[in-house]
């Protein structure tokens, strides 16, 4: 069983005040971040998930690549952070370039949600919709479909061994073995 960690606990703290932070500048009503705003706080789940790969990858300090021997347990942080990187830079290049595209997109997904909150007579501009529905909606229609690709092949990638090692270690140079 691991060992409660004040360290771990802060980092989480740290995490979730950035995070709402962000939140609230990108979902802010009178922002100046427009559309742009509202599809990079639904990448903020992906950015997460990226920074918690590369937190673990930094505590091991070991970067190769080796086919895993039988039996061993599966490390996915490995291949989801190098899975992951790639896909968040290029959704955020892609809402920062042509927001339009992005936001048809969530609107065409968030058509049935906005039918229901106005058939139960919710108001839109309500801050429980702004700061706690809207956010959970753009996580999961954003963030979930490319967390769910690097997940699947993370889990694929993972017969594979990601090990990180300093760079004081000699590499293996096949003409030293001479």
């Amino acid at each position: 069983m691991r060992r409660f960690s004040i360290a771990g606990l802060m980092l989480v703290i740290a995490l979730a005040g950035v995070n709402l932070a962000l939140l609230h500048s990108l979902l802010e009503p009178n922002s100046s971040t427009g559309m742009s705003g509202v599809l990079l706080a639904g990448l903020l789940p992906l950015a997460n998930s990226l920074a918690i790969a590369l937190g673990l990858l930094a505590a091991r300090w070991r970067v190769a690549l080796r086919r895993r021997p039988r039996g061993q347990g599966t490390g996915r942080a490995g291949a989801f952070a190098i899975l992951c990187g790639p896909i968040l830079a290029g959704l955020i290049a892609a809402s920062l370039i042509s927001p339009q595209g992005g936001m048809d997109y969530a609107n065409w997904a968030g058509d049935p949600m906005g039918r229901v909150l106005n058939g139960s007579g919710i108001e839109f501009n309500n801050d429980v919709v702004i700061y706690a529905v809207l956010p959970a909606f753009l996580f999961l229609v954003i963030s979930g479909p490319p967390l769910l690709l690097v997940v699947a092949l993370a889990t694929i990638l993972s017969r594979f061994q990601l090990v990180v090692t300093p760079r004081e270690t000699p590499c293996d140079d096949p003409e030293s073995r001479a």
